[in-house]
């Protein structure tokens, strides 16, 4: 899931989707990709900081990115040991060029990403969320993506989507010329299913033991 919300964040910066579509229907546009901004110094902001949320710091430090990051557990030392700044919500908010959510689906989060959340945002902020769908209000971030036209979003998740593998799904979001949308997939990869099991036998271990 840390690759996917790379792969989201270096598409949406760098166009890839549209790119490659206007190939695909036999044109070519340079011109239009020439205000890309690129990662390297940007400020990502990382809200929850499990298992996921550690991965994604590793490989945006190796990108160069400032790391600004909120947990309700600090651990002390962790900062310095791996490179990121702690911040409180409303402050990482402000500051961060892109965010990328991590968090769990409690009543707490459920519809966080709420109109007072992206109040707080840049203009021109990235926001990724491969962690759950009911962590956003999907009213207020089609009202905050038409008031703020350089804002983008990425996602893995949806308010409603499908609990099969294959079927029909579309909303308002999906259809929005800025959202980058894939389809739940972040632990899609024959890596993510042999982590998962290599947890899942650390884990009854762990309980067999204690």
């Amino acid at each position: 899931m840390a690759e996917l919300a790379f792969g989201l964040m270096l598409s949406i910066d760098r166009r890839i989707s549209e790119g490659h579509m206007l190939l695909k229907n036999g044109k070519w546009e340079k011109g239009m990709f020439a205000s890309c901004k690129g990662i390297y110094g940007r400020t990502l902001g990382i809200i929850g900081f499990g298992a996921i949320g550690k991965l994604v710091c590793e490989r945006a430090k190796a990108f160069g990115m400032n790391v600004l990051v909120h947990t309700r557990t600090p651990q002390p030392g962790l900062d310095k040991e791996m490179g990121f700044t702690y911040a409180e919500h409303d402050e990482l908010l402000k500051q961060s060029d892109i965010i990328s959510l991590h968090t769990p689906a409690t009543p707490e989060t459920k519809g966080s990403v709420n109109e007072k959340f992206l109040a707080l945002l840049k203009p021109d902020a990235v926001l990724l969320n491969t962690s759950r769908g009911n962590l956003v209000n999907d009213e207020c971030l089609l009202a905050h993506l038409i008031e703020h036209p350089n804002f983008w979003y990425g996602t893995d998740v949806f308010n409603g989507e499908p609990s099969v593998a294959s079927g029909e799904f579309s909303n308002d979001l999906t259809q929005h010329s800025r959202v980058y949308g894939t389809h739940h997939c972040g632990a899609s990869t024959l890596q993510a299913e042999e982590a998962i099991g290599i947890e899942a036998v650390r884990i009854c271990m762990k309980y067999k033991e204690n």
